[in-house]
């Protein structure tokens, strides 16, 4: 729980010194428009005494703007761990995350965009070759920054909260967004 506080601080700050420094730019923030989005990051189980600390987490996610500001996200993630025993790895186990979330996104007529998210979706966790779902809700917050018309690096923190097993995980990627041109649905 120290490391989750210590990311949400640092968190926090970073977007606050992105948001002081943000100008207008690049910025493809159009209503009724499609993105997709690649990162890759580290994820962080509330439970670290029974899975590895050290956990690569993958992610593709699709977008959609339905104004400006706000916009519906889906994101497909995958997490590769070691379930541990005595403080020993003993066990691979792979967790798939689905969710959807909306976002609201600030300033988006700015070259750095940030962004606020809440949503829920599932979890499936594959341990001793049996697969485990349950329900999560997840919170968070990050940053876009646009460096050309279509294409924003992006950094997102979440909290993730599953209900089967009353967790607080904690995760935080970087990687690419792009925009899908021109305006979708008109």
């Amino acid at each position: 729980m120290k490391r989750f506080l210590g990311f949400l601080k640092a968190g926090t700050l970073l977007a606050a010194l992105l948001m002081a420094a943000a100008g207008t730019g690049y910025a493809q923030m159009e209503a009724r428009t499609l993105d997709m989005t690649g990162m890759v990051g580290s994820f962080f189980f509330d439970n670290d005494d029974v899975y590895d600390d050290d956990n690569p987490i993958y992610t593709f996610g699709l977008g959609y703007l339905f104004t400006r500001n706000l916009g519906a996200e889906f994101t497909a993630n995958f997490v590769d761990t070691k379930k541990l025993e005595n403080g020993e790895p003993y066990d691979n186990l792979v967790e798939f995350i689905y969710k959807i979330d909306l976002l609201y996104h600030f300033m988006p007529d700015n070259q750095w965009v940030p962004y606020v998210a809440l949503g829920g979706g599932a979890t499936t966790i594959n341990e001793a070759r049996e697969d485990k779902t349950g329900g999560l809700a997840d919170a968070g917050f990050g940053v876009k920054y646009f460096f050309s018309e279509g294409f924003a690096f992006r950094i997102d923190a979440r909290y993730n909260y599953a209900f089967d097993d009353e967790s607080h995980n904690f995760n935080v990627s970087a990687g690419l967004t792009y925009v899908l041109g021109v305006p979708f649905m008109k």
